[in-house]
């Protein structure tokens, strides 16, 4: 009896210790494996003994760190992708909302440009319908006075010559009218950036460039001092220049604008170089001629206005050209002294 109660309590303690030493530390290692599973990455393995249970509940714990740790980093690289495509998004729209503002630009200047050109057009017409018309005119009422003079007291033959004589003046009138109208403004000069001038008409024209396989480099004298010009006459200029030299590539090709500062003669340089098809030598006498053009659908007013602008700005315009070898526009201005204008030519066709 006494034998057989000893060895229930001895069976009774080895159950109680392997509880102890064994099952609690498997079941908090179960459990701590169970809470992992869920999605709970904080859950904690309980070391209760330096043994072999202890060694996998510390292996446990360093490897659900591990994951937590790496889980966490997910988390950091997804969160920072999603800011890259969010900042992508609005870099994109960005950039969309200005290459619409560049385009809309553009074509308000190609608008300027092409009232400029038909405008030029119209003096050309004007002032030699002047020409044309004046001298008969001046003959004509030449004879007019003769016949008055000589006939002082025949009244119906003075009225008639007076209704002509008015009817003349009126034709001068609208003659002198349509020259006021197609004389270009002097322009308002100002201070101002010639190589920002440059980065703006490539902003400018750079989607053109694009639709036609054209690269357009900018090579800007930094030591450039401020220029004193009308901006807005000039970007004209230039965007003739630029359009010209499209013309000549129409395979593409590179265009490079280059600006130089000479300090001997105080004044700066610019180069419109492109490696298009270039231009007949006999042609270059004639390029800023109004009207004369190479062209089939050509005005031949953009470069005789770009010669005209430059010598409002007291510069001098010319070509460098090789034929087949591309062309180089070089435009010399002057810096910090004002330029005298260019004289408007009023023809007198009375």
């Amino acid at each position: 009896m006494v034998l057989g109660g000893a060895a229930l309590a001895s069976i009774a303690l080895l159950y109680f210790l392997f509880a102890i030493l064994f099952r609690r530390p498997a079941r908090d290692i179960v459990s701590a494996m169970a809470q992992a599973r869920s999605g709970n990455l904080f859950a904690r393995a309980t070391v209760r003994r330096d043994d072999e249970l202890g060694t996998i509940a510390k292996g446990f714990n360093r490897m659900i760190d591990d994951v937590r740790s790496r889980d966490e980093e997910r988390e950091r690289l997804l969160l920072q992708v999603k800011n890259f495509n969010d900042e992508l998004r609005n870099e994109v729209a960005r950039a969309t909302k200005e290459l619409r503002a560049s385009n809309e630009d553009l074509l308000e200047t190609q608008q300027r440009l092409a009232r400029a050109e038909r405008l030029a057009a119209v003096g050309q017409v004007a002032a030699s319908l002047a020409h044309e018309i004046g001298t008969p005119l001046n003959a004509i009422s030449g004879h007019l006075r003769l016949i008055a003079r000589n006939h002082p007291h025949d009244m119906d033959m003075r009225r008639r010559v007076e209704i002509i004589n008015s009817q003349l003046d009126s034709v001068v009138k609208s003659v002198k009218n349509l020259l006021a109208r197609t004389q270009r403004p002097r322009p308002e000069l100002q201070p101002f950036d010639l190589n920002a001038l440059v980065q703006e008409l490539l902003w400018l024209v750079q989607p053109t460039l694009e639709a036609h396989d054209i690269t357009g480099v900018a090579k800007l004298d930094s030591d450039l001092p401020l220029m004193w010009g009308n901006r807005d006459s000039l970007l004209q200029l230039f965007l003739n220049l630029t359009n010209n030299s499209i013309e000549a590539m129409p395979t593409g090709g590179d265009l490079t604008i280059t600006t130089r500062f000479d300090r001997v003669a105080r004044g700066a340089e610019l180069l419109f170089c492109d490696s298009g098809v270039g231009i007949d030598p006999s042609a270059v006498d004639h390029l800023f001629e109004p009207l004369w053009t190479t062209k089939e659908a050509g005005s031949g007013f953009g470069l005789a206005i770009a010669h005209e602008i430059t010598t409002e700005h007291g510069g001098k315009i010319e070509i460098l050209t090789e034929q087949r070898q591309g062309a180089t526009f070089r435009l010399t201005l002057p810096v910090y002294a004002k330029p005298p204008l260019a004289q408007e030519v009023v023809t007198d066709v009375a």
